[in-house]
């Protein structure tokens, strides 16, 4: 199980292990000469400079990120830096470490996160275009400290976009049932994140909505079309007082904040309905879902494996659970 923290001085020397091997394969980062602990340490001391750092359940750094100001930024934008350990890409272990950092410069009174990323490295572009990274500007023919010239792209992520974006929360009724069928029935055909493996109909998502103690809420734009949605309700595995919870944002709109909305909703009500704990079972190769709900503060409860899908397709699942007491 994945957990994000702060780094702290003491995690310096597994950073630079973990930095200097990336450094060392070469061709995705600016840095070109292995990196000290105490290099690290140096550069976590200003104030404005904030470090976290995801581990496994042994302890074992799988990837950090920081940002902090840059000279030739705005100030109040900060800059940002992700490295994640060798071969350990795509487990959303990004998508933890970039949840934490956004509330971090919000807290901070940063307006803007920068990403300067080379050109050559295709996944540092996949990635920042991913969490909702914008096009600024070309920097070509950049030097690094070696003498190699490289291009690099200057990026920007908005922290105000949510409300820019004009996002609104409110509860789901049946009259929502159609548009909140179609948007899953896109995640079930893409496959491969949900339980779920046959369309849903507007009739099925009307009986869900009609249960005790459960409540429904979207996410819409400005011209009312749905963005995502959340529920919570009983179910007959789970004590009287921890909820289910299900969470599905429309694709190509996440990392704009919508699930984080629509969990402060579902947790005011899930209090007023009276639980005590928010269950969400995962499966274990949805990395996007795993570090969602690690981010806002799930913790493992125990393994899953071998759960059969209605298609016979067999998965692993992890069960999770957020406590309000």
């Amino acid at each position: 199980m994945m957990h994000i923290r702060r780094a702290e001085p003491q995690d310096s020397e597994a950073l630079s292990d973990l930095l200097n091997e990336i450094i060392a394969i070469g061709g995705t980062t600016a840095k070109v000469t292995p990196v000290s602990a105490q290099d690290i340490v140096n550069q976590m001391k200003p104030s404005t400079s904030v470090w976290h750092l995801a581990e496994d359940s042994d302890g074992v750094v799988l990837g950090f990120q920081y940002f902090d100001l840059h000279p030739s930024h705005p100030k109040d934008a900060a800059n940002i830096a992700t490295f994640v350990r060798v071969g350990r890409t795509g487990m959303g272990i990004g998508s933890g470490l970039f949840h934490a950092t956004t509330e971090a410069a919000r807290l901070l009174g940063f307006n803007y996160i920068d990403a300067t990323i080379r050109t050559d490295n295709t996944g540092g572009l996949a990635y920042y275009k991913s969490r909702g990274f914008e096009y600024l500007r070309d920097l070509p023919n950049i030097v690094l400290d070696d003498g190699t010239i490289v291009d690099k792209v200057w990026t920007r992520y908005n922290l105000d976009r949510i409300r820019i974006f004009n996002m609104h929360i409110r509860h789901a009724g049946p009259f929502d049932c159609r548009p909140l069928a179609d948007l899953l029935n896109e995640i079930i055909d893409q496959g491969g994140t949900t339980a779920l493996t046959d369309p849903v109909s507007p009739e099925t998502i009307a009986e869900w909505m009609d249960t005790d103690n459960s409540s429904w809420h979207l996410a819409e734009d400005e011209k009312g079309n749905v963005l995502g949605y959340q529920w919570i309700d009983p179910h007959p595995d789970l004590p009287k007082d921890a909820a289910h919870i299900a969470t599905f944002v429309k694709l190509g709109k996440t990392g704009l904040g919508i699930g984080s909305a629509l969990f402060e909703a579902t947790k005011k009500t899930a209090k007023k309905l009276g639980y005590n704990h928010i269950d969400a079972v995962i499966r274990t190769d949805n990395s996007g879902g795993l570090a969602y709900y690690q981010s806002r503060g799930f913790e493992h409860l125990r393994a899953l494996p071998n759960m059969k899908l209605a298609d016979g397709t067999i998965v692993d699942k992890v069960w999770t659970r957020y406590s309000f007491r």
